[in-house]
């Protein structure tokens, strides 16, 4: 019924997977909205849930319109010693940002949920006498609910997620490169400035559509669960990674391909809050199966099932004050065979802006 695509030696095949999921992601995000938009209010209708998309949305029950969440943060740490007794000569240096932007729209039966994630820091430290990047990332996801009855109904989702600085393998000292697994063994590079990617790359994009399920919303846990079709597109040609950094005289890197993947997607997700909200809490787990990819060495659908975790707690200690916690676990053989595992903690100084959904012209009479 299904027929994989090939390896990349089949161009065309990957180029008519390529325009047909991008086309479906356009879609998506213009039809969607226009849908929702135009939809008329039901006023014996209440507003429907809210699903987990990766950042928590404040829902105010029975509101209509739009409503969102705006959160700024930054981080800024600095020590400077010239012949201090037990410290470092020179400078010391953290700088971050952090952005998030949370947008909803409810009409009925129809729900929008978006969210934009930002996050930059430069470091600097006397063993290295520069600022390199420490930490880049940005992404965008967009979620679109249709409520068939009152605990579920339909789905469409896209995301985007890249970087916006080169990534470049900043050391102390000279080290010296190879390509792992050239039979050459003739060293790339030796320098103390390795670059690894551009700007923009990787760039990953994902879109599903489906069914979805949720419990009850409520402030202390809501679960949701999802399953569909869904594919997904990594843009990863020439992308380096570091694969053995033990001997700096001997560093091997491989260099990554672009990845498309099609299949069965699900995911389930939990997320709530405690202590009047200065306490919240996400985490879920979603899994791909590609039974259409490019993959080069023909592996079999099941060897290649993309699986990723994702959990994240937010302490909020005062108004201007936060403790963000998160962690990523991903296994993704055909872009890169090692498990990939990222842990953030960022105490930050923050500022968050909120403004809600309106309410229903029954709730303003009452």
């Amino acid at each position: 019924m299904f027929r994989r695509i090939s390896s990349v030696g089949s161009p065309l095949c990957s180029l008519a997977w390529a325009c047909l999921s991008w086309t479906c992601l356009a879609w998506t995000c213009l039809t969607w909205p226009a849908i929702a938009l135009g939809q008329e209010d039901d006023e014996d209708e209440e507003a429907s849930l809210t699903d987990f998309v990766g950042t928590e949305v404040e829902r105010v029950e029975g509101a209509q319109g739009f409503g969102g969440t705006l959160s700024l943060g930054g981080t800024v740490h600095m020590v400077s010693n010239q012949s201090v007794v037990g410290q470092n000569n020179g400078l010391t240096a953290l700088l971050g940002m952090l952005v998030e932007y949370d947008l909803s729209y409810i009409d009925d039966q129809f729900e929008w949920t978006s969210s934009l994630y930002l996050s930059e820091a430069w470091s600097r430290t006397p063993g290295v006498n520069r600022f390199f990047k420490s930490d880049d990332e940005a992404s965008v996801e967009s979620l679109f609910n249709y409520f068939v009855w009152p605990g579920g109904g339909m789905f469409a989702r896209a995301s985007f997620a890249t970087t916006l600085f080169d990534t470049k393998q900043v050391t102390p000292e000279e080290q010296t490169y190879y390509l792992d697994g050239d039979e050459d063994e003739s060293p790339v590079a030796t320098t103390d400035n390795f670059a690894l990617a551009r700007a923009l790359e990787p760039l990953s994009v994902e879109e599903s559509v489906g069914l979805f399920l949720e419990t009850a919303d409520q402030e202390s846990f809501t679960a949701t669960m999802r399953a569909g079709f869904g594919g997904r597109h990594t843009l990863a040609k020439n992308v380096r990674v570091i694969t053995d950094d033990f001997d700096p005289d001997n560093v091997l890197f491989e260099e990554l391909s672009d990845v498309h993947q099609g299949g069965v997607e699900a995911f389930v997700g939990a997320q709530g809050s405690a202590k009047e909200g200065q306490v919240s809490y996400e985490l879920g787990i979603s899994g791909l199966w590609p039974i259409l990819n490019n993959d080069p060495e023909e592996r079999s659908s099941i060897e290649l099932t993309k699986i990723s975790f994702q959990a994240g707690a937010l302490v909020e200690i005062f108004s201007w004050l936060r403790l963000n916690y998160r962690l990523v676990v991903a296994r993704d053989k055909q872009l890169i065979d090692a498990l990939q595992v990222q842990h953030k903690l960022l105490f930050d100084l923050g500022l968050t802006v909120q403004h809600g959904a309106q309410p229903t012209d029954e709730e303003e009479d009452e």
